[in-house]
């Protein structure tokens, strides 16, 4: 029942971020919106195989489907949380986007082609970009104090936390198949504080545009009535 339930909950969850966050992108164009909204969408995709009687695709094809999903998803978070707090440059992108072909290829090829060990490989590449992707997020919040990098932290924390505890039980551990995976949970925690997030990043966002137009219109009318009086 905590599986079942625990993944409904975490569909509908990511899937409602995916929208908002979706629709911030599509009025802003600002990646951290894109970023957000792909990983709530391979979040939704990971979690919704336990909720389907009979997968969409025969397998080891569709395992092959919800192991990508889970790396992207992943992958994606990290991406996120670096924009976030302004780490986003042409370098950056380009070592996400090699880290995300690397783990979607291993994922596909590890349970399609039946060698399980380039799947656990794959998970475990995970933690380097997870911890890197936290450790720059830790030291923003610590020296300079901002918001949002204390919120990443926080949550973050707790995620590589339970994805290191599930790689460790579930996957490496003698007696993984009694066991579940906590890091969905942790990771739809994750997720419901960051939509709190974006939905006060885009806040501030239209505040700082209201002001500053307010500010131009009030340079305009001021030029205007100089020009008037001369």
């Amino acid at each position: 029942m905590w599986r079942q339930f625990g993944a409904a909950a975490i569909v509908f969850s990511m899937a409602l971020m995916a929208i908002l966050a979706g629709g911030l992108w599509w009025l802003q164009r600002d990646a951290v919106y894109g970023y957000f909204a792909w990983a709530a969408v391979c979040g939704v995709l990971r979690s919704a195989d336990r909720l389907w009687e009979q997968p969409p695709l025969p397998w080891p094809l569709w395992g092959g489907v919800v192991a990508a999903a889970l790396a992207a998803h992943a992958v994606l978070l990290a991406q996120f949380s670096l924009a976030l707090i302004g780490v986003d440059g042409p370098r950056w992108r380009l070592a996400f986007r090699t880290v995300l072909a690397a783990e979607v290829t291993m994922a596909m090829v590890g349970l399609v082609g039946g060698w399980p060990m380039l799947w656990t490989a794959a998970l475990a590449l995970l933690a380097p970009v997870g911890l890197l992707a936290l450790g720059w997020v830790v030291h923003r919040a610590v020296t300079r104090r901002e918001r949002e990098a204390v919120a990443v932290s926080v949550a973050g924390a707790v995620v590589c936390v339970m994805g290191v505890r599930d790689f460790l039980v579930v996957r490496v551990g003698t007696d993984g198949l009694e066991r579940f995976s906590l890091l969905p949970h942790a990771t739809m925690m994750f997720v419901l504080l960051m939509g709190w997030v974006v939905a006060d990043r885009y806040a501030r966002q239209t505040r700082a545009y209201r002001q500053l137009m307010d500010s131009l219109d009030h340079q305009v009318r001021e030029r205007g009535q100089q020009l008037e009086a001369s």
